[in-house]
């Protein structure tokens, strides 16, 4: 029983590629997620039929590259969470400090991002600085994007109920704390 190299690449592009995009999202990781999908589909719907012409044959191989190619994905995604959220906890530390640097030296403007000092640049590509009432203060590091629209933004807040006050998060799908004060939203 041999299982095809070709079988192992669509496997591993699978993996890397939805991992990769599951720790980071990038329109670039999207894109070659798109990619891998649909050639592990074309590889499947390939396996599919062989292993029906040759299952006496080879059908042992051909069901367990199949499976092979439909697990890479999940798998691929879960190991990217557990580097997400192992990065996260790395990088706490420097978001904090950033967030204190935004506090200290930028004034609340949500039309203007602040530009960061170079030891925190790759916390975020842009960063807001707002505050009202409402929703008291709030420092948003973009993180990471996609395509078409596609923002992953880390929040720093120092309410903790601006979740619960729909204007202050209308524009986002997705809310979930990382840690203490510290938000992951996504559109």
């Amino acid at each position: 029983m041999r299982i095809s190299t070709s079988t192992w690449l669509v496997a591993f592009a699978c993996f890397f590629s939805w991992g990769a995009l599951a720790a980071r999202p990038t329109a670039e990781w999207q894109l070659a997620s798109v990619a891998s999908s649909i050639g592990a589909f074309v590889l499947l719907i390939r396996l599919v039929v062989r292993g029906a012409i040759k299952w006496r044959e080879r059908g042992v191989a051909y069901v367990i590259s199949c499976v092979l190619i439909v697990a890479a994905s999940p798998v691929g995604i879960a190991v990217g969470r557990t580097v997400r959220t192992v990065v996260w906890s790395h990088d706490l530390d420097r978001y904090t400090a950033a967030a204190q640097w935004v506090l200290n030296n930028s004034k609340p403007d949500s039309s203007n991002p602040v530009p960061l000092p170079s030891r925190y640049a790759d916390l975020g590509y842009i960063v807001y600085h707002e505050r009202d009432e409402l929703c008291g203060t709030r420092i948003d590091f973009l993180w990471a994007g996609g395509f078409p629209v596609k923002h992953v933004v880390r929040r720093y807040a120092t309410n903790p109920k601006w979740v619960s006050v729909e204007k202050c998060y209308r524009d986002w799908g997705r809310i979930k704390p990382i840690s203490s004060n510290w938000y992951e939203i996504a559109d």
